[in-house]
């Protein structure tokens, strides 16, 4: 079932651009999934991500150099990333076994 969430966009929000792979496949990400999956959608407004579709109870990380610097569970429609975070992420979002990913500039 896909939830839809109605969120405030400023004229400053940029759309994340995501991927999506599959967790724990033989090889790595790939296979063809037996139904389509559904990709968030995710904007960015400063710190601040609006999930238009829900991710509540999804995994967050935010990934610099290889290395996971923020993680936490998406909790609600939005989430404020903490203003000491500067620069390039990975953006990640896990929801059971898939990973959702881009890239965005803080």
């Amino acid at each position: 079932m896909l939830l839809l969430a109605l969120v405030t966009l400023t004229a400053s929000a940029e759309r994340v651009n995501l991927q999506a792979g599959k967790i724990g496949q033989p090889g790595g990400f790939g296979g063809i999934p037996k139904s389509p999956v559904e990709i968030p959608i995710v904007d960015l407004d400063d710190h601040t991500l609006y999930f238009t579709t829900s991710c509540v109870g999804d995994t967050l990380q935010l990934v610099q150099n290889g290395v996971v610097v923020y993680s936490t569970v998406i909790a609600s429609d939005e989430v404020e990333l903490p203003a000491t975070l500067e620069g390039e992420f990975e953006i990640q979002i896990i929801h059971d076994n898939w990973l959702f990913y881009g890239d965005i500039e803080l």
